[in-house]
């Protein structure tokens, strides 16, 4: 009642101070009637003894959800314990300085789908709303089952599973690497093949934090990627086909690192398998449950739902073919899309989806080799080597003769013979005497020499010594012995 009478006062100012929502009720239902330029009608009763007597009906504006949000309202963050419709809106209440009732939407008692990922619901307001009408889109995600601080880029909350096999959320290429970052580590800065825009997909996996993209990041042969050291994360040459494309054992560790505000985090890199600890993939069972893939399948695409809920066509691709780690040890290796809806083999000569998985660790406990790392050089020092010095003779800089201001500057050049040099400035035994001034001379080739620096003196700090006046404080006087005069005063 506070609300309408809020917004009847604004629409009829005549009423202000009169109707309060302690001295009137409601006669029937709204009315929705255009009269006046309003969109409401409805019949005031006032109740015995609040100051306001008899029935008075008044038209005013409703407010229109639809036009509360013509941007969309924000994604709203709801308890987990909130199961409908009624249950969620004291959230997006809060969130967008509302004051919803179960009353006043259609579908109070309507089942939220309770997913990891965001999901939109439609609120309508009932045709007897005393204050809304209209509709609006209520887009919402559960709050997290548990926060992990220390889990890397991108949302620290768990949304879904647990510490071994869960979800967290989506992370953006800038959090983490663009898919440009990607394939330079992969290149180096060589011929890059053609990428796609990506963002991430955050797990548990194993108890460890790893990040996917969200589609395949560009399109490669198994070849490239076993010869670049990206396939299996082993340390060691892995399972190497017998190929001519392959023809040496590659040692199969690659590193990414990512500095931001928290700190600096390091990856270990590799693509997923299908079957755990297995040549070939079982494409008769399902994914191994320490495999990635078994992670994506409770996630849907393209408004198919997974366990744990679905991604957008904007947010994710998983119809991608992409390269798995199954090779048949020769010419052949095994892809798939991401969703598994398509499955085969080709040679490892040809192209498909790079997908890596990153695997978050911890520099304290495994040892990492120094890391190539590229980056834009905006200054660096040069070192500058000395080559052909007799190490018997000293070393002394060439004179700087004089030169036409238009020139540019010359370089100091070391040299080892004896002529034409100029000698250092060189310090006597200091005295106690008082410190002399340096002078300079010049010969009839006007180069100048610096003298020696003689006559140093040695001063002693002494400390500052603080002195006080002794003032003897004056005597008292009666003033009963005074006889109305005080001597001195002035």
């Amino acid at each position: 009642m506070e609300l309408l009478c809020q917004q009847i006062v604004r629409d009829n100012p005549s009423l202000a101070g009169k109707i309060t929502a302690d001295s009137i009720g409601v006669r029937g239902v709204p009315v929705a009637k255009n009269v006046n330029g309003r969109n409401t009608q409805i019949t005031l009763v006032g109740k015995p003894g609040k100051g306001f007597a008899g029935e008075i009906t008044v038209y005013y504006d409703r407010l229109n959800l639809a036009s509360l949000f013509k941007s969309g309202p924000n994604m709203v963050s709801i308890p987990r314990s909130a199961q409908t419709h009624a249950e969620a809106l004291p959230a997006f209440n809060e969130l967008n300085g509302l004051n919803l009732t179960a009353s006043d939407i259609t579908s109070p008692n309507v089942a939220l789908m309770k997913y990891a990922t965001p999901e939109t619901v439609t609120l309508t307001a009932h045709a007897n709303s005393l204050c809304y009408t209209g509709s609006c889109k209520m887009t919402y995600v559960y709050e997290p089952i548990a926060m992990y601080p220390k889990s890397g880029p991108g949302p620290k909350g768990l949304m879904a599973g647990n510490e071994l096999y869960g979800f967290f959320g989506l992370v953006s290429a800038e959090e983490l690497f663009t898919s440009d970052e990607m394939v330079y580590a992969l290149y180096n800065g060589t011929t890059w093949p053609n990428r796609y825009a990506i963002k991430w997909l955050k797990f548990f996996l194993n108890g460890a934090v790893v990040f996917v993209p969200t589609r395949a990041i560009c399109n490669i042969t198994w070849a490239d990627l076993y010869n670049k050291g990206a396939v299996f994360d082993s340390g060691d040459a892995g399972r190497r086909p017998n190929s001519t494309y392959t023809p040496n054992d590659v040692e199969q560790l690659k590193y990414m690192v990512k500095r931001d505000d928290e700190g600096t985090h390091y990856f270990r890199m590799r693509i997923p398998y299908y079957t755990e600890n297995a040549d070939l993939p079982d494409w008769s069972k399902p994914a191994s449950i320490t495999s990635i893939l078994s992670l994506t399948s409770k996630l849907g695409s393209v408004n198919v739902y997974g366990e744990w809920g679905t991604l957008s066509t904007t947010d994710a691709n998983f119809l991608d073919y992409v390269w798995l780690q199954h090779h048949n040890g020769g010419d052949q290796a095994y892809y798939q899309s991401i969703s598994a809806s398509y499955r085969s083999n080709t040679y490892i000569y040809t192209s498909s989806g790079f997908w890596p998985i990153l695997e978050m660790f911890d520099i304290a406990n495994e040892p990492v080799p120094l890391i190539d790392e590229g980056a834009e050089l905006t200054w660096a020092p040069s070192v500058v080597t000395l080559t052909d010095i007799d190490q018997n003779e000293s070393l002394r800089v060439v004179p700087i003769t004089e030169t036409s201001a238009a020139a540019n500057p010359r370089p100091l050049v070391f040299n080892t013979d004896n002529t034409e040099t100029a000698t250092p400035a060189w310090v006597r035994e200091a005295s106690s005497d008082s410190p002399r001034p340096l002078l300079a001379t010049t010969d009839n080739d006007e180069r100048a020499y610096s003298v020696a620096v003689t006559g140093m003196a040695s001063v002693k700090i002494r400390p500052i010594i603080l002195t006080t006046d002794q003032i003897a404080q004056p005597s008292k006087i009666t003033l009963g012995d005074t006889n109305g005069e005080l001597d001195g005063f002035q």
